[in-house]
């Protein structure tokens, strides 16, 4: 009954006339000011933003890219920023590719690369997004700091090469439409 009695008047308390105790250990979290949280709970969030990881790994492997989507997007909402964010981000745009939705998955690869600048699949993911966006130049250069990170990747090795021949295809159509345009010039003389 005391203890029934203390709870009631604990409810009571106006937050000023609260008891003054330490609050816990807290950590600054970016992404557009959220709320602080305790270290326990970043922990407990990358914990459960890993499980939604292997969620969305094994949905890759079953084809079912929307499923992917959803899980890694889980992943990045509880733990926009943490230690395996990059990884969430990447694996996202690779879903993303499969169903040809090459602009975000460009721009989930470029979060990637920011929150980790060495991540070779991040730059991979990058180059084969501008691949199919017609980016060439754009991947060659995402290509090439691949293969700085991960230099045994035959992906993107593959990649580099088909984009470096699109390049050297669209610099000699500009060439031939230059040629041609030229000509026309000087035959209405």
């Amino acid at each position: 009954e005391n203890k029934k009695d203390n709870k009631e008047k604990d409810k009571d308390v106006a937050p000023s006339e609260a008891p003054k105790s330490l609050p816990p250990a807290t950590l600054p979290t970016t992404g557009g000011g959220s709320p602080t949280k305790t270290r326990e709970q970043i922990r407990i969030d990358e914990k459960e933003a890993n499980k939604f990881k292997s969620t969305g790994n094994a949905k890759m492997v079953a084809r079912d890219h929307d499923g992917a989507i959803a899980a890694y997007t889980a992943a990045i909402e509880l733990c926009p920023d943490g230690p395996s964010s990059h990884v969430y981000y990447s694996n996202r745009a690779a879903a993303l590719c499969y169903l040809e939705r090459y602009e975000q998955a460009e721009e989930d690869s470029e979060t990637s690369i920011r929150l980790r600048p060495d991540y070779g699949k991040g730059w991979a993911r990058l180059g084969l997004s501008r691949f199919f966006l017609h980016d060439y130049e754009g991947a060659v250069l995402a290509y090439r700091e691949a293969l700085k990170y991960e230099p045994d990747n035959p992906a993107s090795r593959s990649y580099l090469q088909k984009a470096m021949r699109k390049l050297e295809e669209e610099a000699e159509d500009a060439l031939s439409t230059s040629q041609r345009n030229g000509a026309l010039s000087e035959e209405s003389i």
